[in-house]
């Protein structure tokens, strides 16, 4: 039997990264910084709580007496534009460290924007 659902979800799904490496380079917003300057390197990227859910499907009827069935389905999830973080944990006594991962969290986020379910 063919068959269209909708729903909502509670949303949890998000991404986390670490990065430490002393010895080691990064860039950002185009400008190099050195391991030992930009310290840990944090980024998360969140997703609105509630998502709704639209789907098409297939499966058997439901049975008149107990037993097995079985289904399949696929949709799409409308979770929004992922809210991305950028943090380093020595950026305080670095005015332009500070500034060039607010510039690269801002990039991020308008990357993000495009990308909805």
């Amino acid at each position: 039997m063919f068959r269209f659902t909708a729903g909502a979800m509670i949303n949890e799904n998000r991404v986390t990264a670490y990065s430490s490496n002393p010895n080691g380079n990064y860039v950002f917003n185009g400008r190099p910084y050195s391991g030992s300057t930009v310290g840990t390197f944090t980024g998360q990227a969140t997703y609105r709580r509630l998502a709704p859910y639209f789907g098409i499907g297939w499966g058997s009827k439901a049975a008149r007496h107990a037993g097995f069935s079985t289904g399949f389905n696929i949709g799409v999830l409308f979770t929004g534009s992922a809210n991305v973080q950028l943090s380093a944990s020595t950026p305080s006594n670095n005015a332009k460290l500070a500034a060039d991962i607010a510039a690269a969290q801002a990039q991020a986020n308008a990357s993000a924007s495009r990308y909805k379910l």
